[in-house]
Formats: structure tokens, C-alpha cells, sequence
């Protein structure tokens, strides 16, 4: 849910008029005036998303001059956007904030047409790999990676997933930056310095710019093995770096 409270008064109003609408006692509003608009501008996204669902199901079966589906789509599309940032746990802008809901987030993003998907899911990774919050980044990158394999499944049910056609390179990065993220964690953790800029692609959006020589990447996290293990070694936890390896 929403987890808002909507102002009583107001929303009995509107529900009460939404309720007159489905039922065909007067003309259904559009979403940008109705109670749609009502809800999705005080955040309540999921709201909105159901209710409009249920008017258009409601405004095919009932009599009207005319319905306008390229509206109510762009309408969709937004509410989509809204709830696509809010369960990558930020914003288009790349702020971060709030928990990821990788679910949801994987649900709305396979929902949205392709290039504003990868845009908003683009827009999530910067700030949590500059705010170093690597288990965030892993998060994301199993998002994007869900979103664009062709056999993912939902584990309770083994049902597979529609997802993105023709992306199994962004995936393959996607599962790259996740392996990747699991050893910045580990060597944050264990208190070595380094910079996540230096082991090459971490945004996994799979632009040609992002392309690094293989050489100077392996040699630089080759370089961060024997600070990780002495420290390992004095706390030992060596089985963490075997965990890492395998």
C-alpha cells in the first residue's frame, strides 16, 4: 500500500462520485481531474494505479460519447514512472532514498516502454555506488538483471517472467556489476581502501563509453587481494574470500 492518509472529508467525496460513475449515474471523469489525480498527487500511486485500471475496464463496458485510451495510457505511464522510482528507492534525478523493492521494481519497470525504463533504472545506480552502498548496488544490478533475462522465474512459482527481448548483454553486465558490488562490499567491510570507478563498467547500462582495457582493471583488483586477505587473516575470516572466490 501507499501507507498515506488521504483527507477523509475529501476522498468520501470522491469515492462516493467514482462510485456513481462506475455504475453509470454520470459521466466517468478523466484521470487527470478524477480521483485518480486525487490520490496519485498526494503519492498514493498504487491507488491510482488500481483505480485507473478499474475505470477503464469501466469505461469500456458503460455507454459514453467517446473514451480517449491515448490518454488514459499517458496517464499509466506516469503513475508507471512514479512507482518505478519509488520502489528503486529514488528518483530520475538519481537521488536516493528510501528501500529498494527489487519485486515491484523489476514488476513496473517491465511495464514502462524500453528507453525510459533504462533511463530511470540508470538514473538508480550512480548515487548508490558514489554513496558506497554496495549491498544497494547488488540489489539493483539482480533488478536489471531479472528484468532483462529471457528465463527469469519467480521462485515461489517457477512461472517465467515477460521481460525485455534481445538484452541478454545488458543482463550479462548487470550480473557483472552484481559480482562486482560483492567484493567492493567485502573489501569495504574489511577496511581496504579503494576506488569502485577503477574496476571498470559499474553503471551496467551497457554504453560503448564504459568499455575499459581488461589489463590495467585486472591489475588493479589484483592489487587489493593481499591487503583484503591480511585483514582477513587477523580477524579470521578467511572463508569470506573463499566465499568471493568461488
Amino acid at each position: 500500500g501507499d501507507g498515506l492518509l488521504l483527507p477523509p472529508r475529501e476522498a468520501l467525496t470522491r469515492g462516493i462520485d467514482y462510485c456513481k460513475q462506475s455504475m453509470g449515474l454520470q459521466v466517468m471523469d478523466g484521470p487527470s481531474v478524477g480521483i485518480e489525480a486525487f490520490v496519485s498527487n498526494r503519492g498514493a500511486q498504487s491507488l491510482a494505479l488500481r483505480i485507473l485500471s478499474h475505470s477503464i475496464m469501466m469505461q469500456m463496458s458503460i455507454r459514453q460519447a467517446e473514451v480517449s485510451f491515448e490518454m488514459l495510457e499517458d496517464y499509466n505511464e506516469g503513475i508507471e514512472l512514479s512507482l518505478v522510482e519509488r520502489y528503486l528507492g529514488g528518483t530520475g534525478n538519481g537521488i536516493t532514498s528510501g528501500v529498494v523493492d527489487s519485486q515491484l521494481a523489476v514488476v513496473h519497470l517491465l511495464g514502462l516502454p524500453l528507453k525510459l525504463a533504462f533511463k530511470v533504472y540508470r538514473s538508480s545506480l550512480p548515487t548508490a555506488i558514489n554513496t558506497r552502498d554496495f549491498q544497494r548496488v547488488v540489489t539493483l544490478a539482480t533488478i536489471g538483471k531479472v528484468a532483462g533475462s529471457s528465463d527469469s522465474v519467480f521462485p515461489s512459482t517457477g512461472a517465467k517472467i515477460g521481460n525485455w527481448s534481445r538484452q541478454s548483454k545488458f543482463a550479462q553486465q548487470c550480473e557483472s556489476l552484481a559480482t562486482k558490488a560483492n567484493w567492493w562490499d567485502a573489501l569495504e567491510r574489511h577496511n581496504v581502501q579503494f576506488d569502485p570507478n577503477r574496476f571498470g563498467t559499474v553503471s551496467g547500462t551497457g554504453s560503448k563509453k564504459e568499455k575499459t582495457k581488461e589489463n590495467p582493471e585486472e591489475s588493479y583488483v589484483a592489487s587489493m587481494i593481499p591487503a583484503l586477505i591480511s585483514s582477513l587473516f587477523r580477524r579470521e575470516e578467511l572463508e569470506d574470500v573463499l566465499v568471493l572466490l568461488n
